[in-house]
């Protein structure tokens, strides 16, 4: 009869051979993974592993009647602080070497003729102390055999310092309990193989100054009225390959004077008054402010470098127009996905 529980151990020995192998050594994802800046933490960002098997036959040992007993597991790695929850599995997500990378273990366990709930079943996450995964009992002493499959990922834990995940030892440590007793006997380290390297995905996008020019009363029609636009461009440069997709936002520094038109204050060192500052996109469409849009020109394959055209212009707002300087300021935030 196999039975499921999650619970914190405290063994006794049930009796058991040396298991075989007596060092469970697993691969980790492989391969140079870009991390878009703006991925939510708690994401994944590495496929799977699948399945690693050590076998069925990893542990023998004789059962005493009625007495529970199963593969016990806990990780040794520092927990992060961060959940992961994927095919409705909540995982503990376990820290690496590598800043904004954190490591996640599945494992499942079987007995000698079958994985607990079959070649298909879910995993559980590998807890930070004793727990059991599943169990066997018996009402007569019997002789068992257990084995144990694991499986990786890496999931997003914070901003990613670029590098090489390494992580020499163990990283978790199995063996065989009799439920709800102290320490489990026939202990195996875990270790793992695979140094896979990880980097932050991000365009680079330099400060930009538009001249607006000079403008005289005669450019405005009256309150209401724009003067001519002034063409410029945000450059987005450098963009590495791979991220899925760029949105970018312009949001006011100053007050808003008019959402609907886009249409900002001058700054308050401006000596101008009787206008404000509309933004408009390429076309002359009103730009929404504090909106994402969604920027078509990247190519994710390759990368490269790009510009935003964009236009800004002089609109008057009071019926009096007065000379002088007239600046404002917007802030431009772009969005890796």
């Amino acid at each position: 009869m196999a039975w499921f529980a999650l619970v914190q151990g405290e063994a006794q020995a049930v009796s058991c051979d040396s298991p075989n192998p007596s060092v469970f050594n697993f691969q980790l994802p492989s391969g140079n993974f870009g991390v878009a800046r703006d991925v939510p933490i708690g994401a994944r960002i590495s496929p799977w592993t699948g399945m690693q098997s050590m076998g069925r036959e990893v542990w023998t040992c004789m059962l005493a009647a009625y007495r529970p007993a199963g593969p016990y597991y806990r990780s040794t790695l520092q927990q992060s602080g961060v959940t992961f929850i994927e095919n409705g599995v909540n995982y503990h997500v376990y820290n690496t070497n590598l800043q904004g990378v954190g490591l996640v273990i599945g494992v499942n366990s079987g007995t000698r003729r079958e994985w607990y709930g079959g070649d298909n079943a879910k995993p559980v996450s590998v807890p930070p102390t004793w727990g059991i995964t599943m169990g066997t009992t018996n009402p007569g002493a019997t002789r068992m055999q257990w084995g144990t499959r694991m499986n990786f990922a890496f999931v997003k834990t914070g901003p990613i310092r670029a590098g090489t995940v390494s992580l020499p030892g163990r990283v978790a440590q199995a063996g065989i309990e009799e439920f709800y007793k102290q320490l489990p006997m026939a202990g195996v380290d875990v270790t793992v193989s695979g140094n896979p390297t990880f980097s932050e995905l991000a365009c680079s996008t330099p400060n930009v100054t538009v001249n607006m020019g000079t403008r005289s009363n005669m450019d405005f029609g009256g309150i209401g009225s724009p003067a001519p636009a002034t063409s410029f461009a945000i450059d987005v440069n450098n963009c590495p390959a791979g991220i899925q997709g760029i949105q970018y936002r312009l949001d006011a520094v100053t007050r808003v004077l008019d959402a609907a038109k886009s249409i900002v204050a001058l700054d308050s060192n401006s000596t101008a008054r009787g206008v404000g500052v509309q933004l408009l996109d390429n076309a002359g469409a009103i730009l929404p402010l504090g909106a994402n849009r969604s920027f078509t020109g990247y190519w994710p394959t390759a990368g490269g470098s790009y510009r935003i055209p964009l236009r800004a212009r002089y609109h008057q707002t009071a019926w009096a127009i007065t000379g002088g300087t007239a600046n404002t300021a917007m802030t431009f935030t772009m969005t890796y996905q």
